[in-house]
């Protein structure tokens, strides 16, 4: 069985950096591109389900549209965690066309991605992978935000930035999504 070749242009293409501190939510984004005349469905896993949350993790890319994905890290409240982690952290980008009988006009919604990925043949599937880099920002000292005193907003303004990241978490949250939350799957 011969692996077909990922459709999709990922933008970042071949890793996702969190900039520190890591003591407050850290995001990143994921463009996923995709430059066929086909609908593509996608989907997001990672090795650490329980360090990130990805909005949207799975979806329906129209030909020659884009998708947005915003990778939030999860507070991690020691260095040693962080070391422990930094070289076990991936994300796998999954993508299959829709089907080409799929008719969109006749029907009130195209087949959910939930339903899609439980039906769709595994030969279909194509994938790309990203390693995950955490970086500090510079002059940053990895220990700072870890019980050091650079944890307020007036020493460190990327306090301030984390609190206007969870107020703006806290208002994505009570917003509907169309995409299923992201699952336990995990990447190998």
């Amino acid at each position: 069985m011969t692996k077909q070749t990922q459709i999709l242009i990922l933008e970042p293409s071949t890793e996702l950096t969190f900039t520190g501190p890591f003591t407050e939510y850290v995001n990143t984004n994921l463009t996923l591109a995709n430059p066929s005349s086909r609908d593509v469905y996608f989907k997001v896993k990672t090795t650490a389900p329980k360090f990130y949350c990805v909005r949207p993790n799975s979806g329906i890319i129209k030909a020659k549209d884009k998708a947005q994905i915003n990778v939030m890290l999860q507070p991690i409240d020691s260095p040693e965690i962080l070391e422990s982690e930094r070289s076990r952290h991936k994300f796998m980008i999954q993508s299959a066309f829709a089907p080409d009988n799929a008719d969109y006009s006749t029907s009130s919604s195209p087949t959910p991605p939930e339903q899609f990925w439980k039906e769709v043949d595994a030969s279909q599937v194509m994938d790309s992978k990203l390693r995950v880099i955490f970086q500090w920002p510079f002059g940053y000292s990895p220990n700072e935000g870890f019980g050091g005193d650079a944890t307020n907003s007036s020493a460190n303004p990327s306090a301030a930035k984390s609190s206007e990241t969870k107020q703006m978490l806290r208002q994505q949250a009570e917003k509907p999504v169309n995409s299923p939350t992201m699952s336990s799957e995990s990447v190998s």
